[in-house]
């Protein structure tokens, strides 16, 4: 970072943090984290109503308010005010902030839920961490699997939107529920919103209202010449009609490849004279 950019650093006030920052960052702003203070307040000083009154202090806006805090806690604790005295005041009250800062924050508790969203994963080694991301063989081939992402290099999973089979390999290897990875389109609730509204029945004919535009009448049949086509016409790429495979069975002699009314076989049970 360039070192004449004004950065602002929230501070929770350990031993050498100003001064590694005047050393290394000549031109940086600095607050201090007011729940920090408050809290070496409250373990110094266990007064009763300084918490309130210290939040009303440091997140005065102008000198009045500020001023009317100040007071207040003098009453009920003087050495607590002589102790937020001797902290600057360009440190930790909104009204003595530099205007180069534009934020309002006078505590880091977003670098607290950050670092607490952290603590699972800062300790953990790097495969660990990368434990939702897996490579499968799949032959002679590898494709990389990120579950979080729910894509598969293979493509399935993006296109279909149903884990392809090396997603069903991690998912059942992190023992989860393979339906929770489904789009939420290919769901029931998403079927059940398509069919959610309902087809009315159409009323009789003597109910329709008039309509000024032109009526819409049905094409022109002309018949074709010669006798009409009964099967479907197959494509190109279809396979051609599959021929009978079994020959005719003659229900005489029930030999294969002739009937009964060309059968050349003598008849059982007569007799042949000559």
């Amino acid at each position: 970072m360039h070192e004449h950019r004004k950065v602002c650093f929230m501070s929770d006030r350990q031993k050498g943090v100003i001064p590694a920052l005047d050393a290394i960052w000549p031109n940086h702003h600095t607050r201090f984290c007011g729940r920090h203070i408050l809290q070496n307040l409250m373990s110094t000083f266990k007064v009763e109503y300084l918490r309130e009154l210290f939040w009303l202090a440091t997140r005065s806006s102008d000198l009045t308010d500020f001023v009317k805090a100040m007071a207040e806690i003098k009453e009920i604790s003087k050495p607590a005010h002589q102790y937020l005295l001797k902290i600057p005041l360009e440190y930790w009250t909104v009204y003595a902030f530099d205007t180069i800062t534009k934020t309002n924050h006078n505590t880091n508790n977003v670098v607290e839920a950050f670092n607490g969203w952290l603590n699972k994963y800062r300790a953990q080694p790097l495969l660990t961490m990368m434990e939702n991301e897996f490579e499968v063989v799949d032959g002679t081939r590898q494709f990389v699997v990120k579950l979080d992402d729910r894509t598969c290099q293979c493509g399935i999973w993006t296109v279909f939107g149903i884990p392809c089979e090396h997603d069903m390999a991690c998912i059942t290897r992190m023992r989860q529920n393979v339906e929770d990875y489904v789009h939420e389109y290919l769901k029931k609730p998403a079927y059940l919103k398509t069919y959610s509204n309902a087809i009315h029945a159409i009323p009789n004919e003597s109910l329709w209202h008039e309509v000024e535009h032109r009526t819409v009448l049905p094409p022109l049949k002309r018949r074709r010449s010669g006798r009409p086509r009964l099967s479907r016409r197959r494509g190109v790429i279809e396979p051609a009609r599959v021929k009978r495979s079994m020959g005719f069975r003659c229900s005489k002699c029930q030999e294969v490849g002739h009937n009964s009314r060309t059968c050349k076989a003598p008849v059982q049970g007569l007799r042949t004279e000559v």
